[in-house]
């Protein structure tokens, strides 16, 4: 399959009419960035693999670790302050480090990772961002030691955020009616399973064009599908990235009876899963649909447990009514197209983040 640094332009304005919420297309839409404080690091690790460490406020700590295409995040809570890190992760590890700073800096943050479209106006205070090191002992060990990591000394960033609003700029705005003029289809699709504690999900939104010669459809995809459990107090997040130059989901043409849809994605993802819609009949779930995770191995995303939702739009309107009809159940797992598209337009800090937003800027 064909990498995002192929995609045109016209898919990145389709790209921006999910990206942002209906409201900022007529102008009016606001992100409120209320104040908040984040350390982060990375730890030493395997070759292909990367290990970083934040904070949230003064009680919860998260470890992120990446693989490819595949992530796993470690969420437990413990001390932070702007003098360091005390937590303790169970089986997983712990933590215990004092940070030393080294200089001072203001501005910067995930706006500036950002396509020009979609970067955002703020008004407030800019950031504050402190590099230094972290002196102490941490440790760390995935689930059948997949992964490990000891460190006594590392690089830190301590990033202190105040109250801001931001909005969007006409460039978004306009970016977003140059894609609805260009009637690509979007296709969603959402589904999640909650099932002995254990959560599964996927969200996957399939842009498709036209090709050149009118026949072949060219697209992108871009989506994430989540696995999460509790274990010993520490909540742990596997996930598995989609940002792909191919239409991911292949549907039947609009209009036709039945509905059909096959999802079929790039590794780690493996097998396709099959959407069908027949008149008069509930429609239905299907295949052998799986994605590797790390610690866990081929997680499932098909089976009766599983509620769903498959949704196809040409226009704005229908992005909307798409956006609002993915939500499978009232406690959602995966990521609805909304959520997703605030993610990559807003940020939230989480470790995958910078992941995307930079294969997001690779676009340009």
């Amino acid at each position: 399959m064909r990498r995002m640094g192929r995609a045109s332009a016209v898919v990145l304005c389709a790209l921006l009419v999910l990206a942002l919420p209906a409201a900022a297309s007529a102008g009016q839409h606001a992100i409120v960035k209320r104040k908040s404080m984040h350390l982060n690091f990375r730890l030493p690790a395997a070759k292909g693999v990367a290990i970083s460490v934040e904070t949230s406020g003064h009680r919860q700590i998260r470890i992120g670790v990446e693989k490819g295409e595949s992530l796993a995040f470690y969420t437990g809570l413990g001390r932070v302050s702007r003098k360091g890190i005390e937590a303790d992760l169970g089986r997983f590890g712990r933590v215990s480090l004092r940070f030393l700073p080294k200089s001072t800096s203001r501005g910067g943050g995930l706006n500036d990772l950002l396509p020009p479209p979609l970067r955002q106006k703020c008004r407030g205070r800019a950031p504050v961002l402190e590099r230094g090191v972290l002196v102490g002992n941490v440790r760390f060990r995935g689930e059948h030691g997949y992964v490990r990591a000891v460190a006594h000394r590392v690089q830190a960033h301590l990033v202190r955020s105040y109250r801001q609003v931001c909005r969007w700029g006409a460039r978004a705005r306009a970016a977003a009616s140059a894609a609805e003029r260009d009637k690509a289809e979007v296709l969603t699709l959402s589904l999640e399973a909650h099932k002995r504690g254990i959560e599964r999900g996927l969200t996957v939104f399939s842009i498709v064009l036209p090709g050149k010669d009118g026949k072949h459809p060219e697209g992108l995809t871009i989506g994430i599908a989540l696995r999460k459990e509790k274990v010993e107090g520490v909540g742990t997040t596997k996930g598995a990235l989609v940002f792909d130059a191919d239409a991911g989901i292949i549907a039947s043409p609009r209009g036709r009876q039945p509905v059909t849809a096959e999802a079929k994605l790039p590794a780690p993802f493996a097998g396709t899963g099959a959407y069908l819609k027949e008149p008069g009949q509930e429609p239905s779930w299907s295949g052998d649909l799986g994605v590797h995770m790390l610690g866990n191995g081929l997680v499932p995303l098909t089976g009766e447990e599983f509620e769903f939702d498959f949704c196809r739009a040409i226009s704005e309107r229908e992005i909307e009514r798409c956006l609002e009809k993915a939500k499978p159940s009232e406690r959602p797992l995966a990521l609805s197209p909304r959520r997703l598209g605030r993610l990559i337009a807003q940020g939230s800090g989480s470790h995958s983040q910078p992941l995307a937003l930079a294969r997001l800027s690779s676009l340009r």
